[in-house]
């Protein structure tokens, strides 16, 4: 089976378009040239035949009013389809594009509040291993108590917490 590019498809597709637009055009030329040749004789005559004249322009004048409309109405239509055409497709390309600018600014966030996690945590982990150290340095003084850790790892656990709702309000919005 023989595959067949996009450039070869284009140039049948334009070939066949061609030889569509010439039948039709070879269509055209050939009722407007049937109207004109079999009215000339009602019209040249001196006493012009206006009974004979409007009895074919009555049979063959609404053939060439279609040719004629047909040619003069389709290349506007053309051209306003391809515009409109143009047109969607610049939309759906920004819309595209915001969309992913949407998403890796999602993701940006998502990694930011990840990393605040960790270091917080981290932080925790550090401060609940210095509230179990022996307590003879927090009695010298040297060290903050067991109280005002405790204090300050509750709010560190608060924090973690405000930044799990906030990851999934984020993680929502990437769905939506």
């Amino acid at each position: 089976m023989k595959n067949v590019t996009k450039q070869e498809s284009d140039k049948s597709s334009g070939l066949l378009t061609a030889g569509k637009e010439m039948v039709t055009a070879a269509l055209g030329i050939t009722i407007i040239l049937a109207t004109l040749v079999l009215m000339w004789p009602s019209l040249s005559k001196s006493p012009v035949d206006t009974q004979s004249a409007s009895g074919i322009f009555a049979i063959l004048g609404g053939w060439g009013g279609v040719v004629l409309g047909y040619y003069f109405g389709r290349l506007p239509a053309e051209k306003a389809t391809d515009k409109a055409s143009e047109a969607a497709d610049s939309a759906r390309k920004e819309k595209d594009a915001a969309e992913k600018t949407k998403t890796l600014a999602l993701a940006n966030s998502i990694n930011q509040l990840n990393n605040t996690e960790q270091f917080l945590k981290a932080k925790r982990d550090k401060l609940k291993d210095l509230a179990q150290q022996p307590a003879a340095a927090q009695l010298k003084g040297l060290g903050p108590t067991v109280s005002n850790l405790e204090s300050i790892i509750n709010e560190i656990e608060s924090e973690i917490a405000k930044i799990g709702a906030e990851r999934q309000k984020v993680q929502a919005d990437m769905a939506k």
